[in-house]
């Protein structure tokens, strides 16, 4: 079990999606690499749609009208993202 007295905690307040992503998959790495100690991250996103490897959008969304829709590599199917979750 991780010593949970030795991570950090950071405010990434309103952030992109895929600049988050990105930003978590840079973390992922370094941690990995034992660079960095375990870290929670505090953020919100703008409205967006991310659709996971079993999403199909032809299925999952009628009309997302302005909200983007953006393809990842996680598990699942659909989930809405947006400020205040």
């Amino acid at each position: 079990m991780p010593d949970i007295r030795n991570f950090k905690v950071e405010d990434w307040g309103l952030i992109e999606y895929m600049t988050c992503h990105e930003k978590q998959l840079v973390y992922r790495d370094r941690r990995l690499a034992d660079e960095i100690p375990d870290t929670l991250a505090l953020l919100e996103h703008p409205a967006v749609i991310t659709m996971g490897r079993r999403g199909d959008r032809d299925n999952s969304i009628i009309n997302p009208g302005p909200v983007p829709v953006v393809q990842t590599e996680r598990g699942g199917d659909v989930t809405y993202h947006g400020p205040g979750q």
